[in-house]
Formats: C-alpha cells, structure tokens, sequence
C-alpha cells in the first residue's frame, strides 16, 4: 500500500496474476460476482 502511493513500487498490471497465478486470479473473479450479484453495481 505505501510503498505504491509514495511511488516506490509499481503494482503489476491484473493480467500479470491471471497469467503466474490463475487459481488466485479466479478465486478473485468469482468473488467479484458474488459480490456484484449480491450488492449489484460493484464494477
């Protein structure tokens, strides 16, 4: 978190995780649609 807000480090780009960790990256989008289905307008 700091160290992206004071420019340190720059995050890698959400596609960079589908790519080296896919089992995360679905973990992630099913969350999203849970979450979207439940409290709509979330993305």
């Amino acid at each position: 978190g700091e160290d992206v807000v004071a420019g340190i480090r720059t995050p890698e780009n959400i596609d960079t995780l589908k790519r080296f960790m896919p089992e995360a990256y679905n973990e992630i989008v099913e969350n999203c649609e849970i979450l979207e289905k439940h409290y709509k307008d979330m993305m």
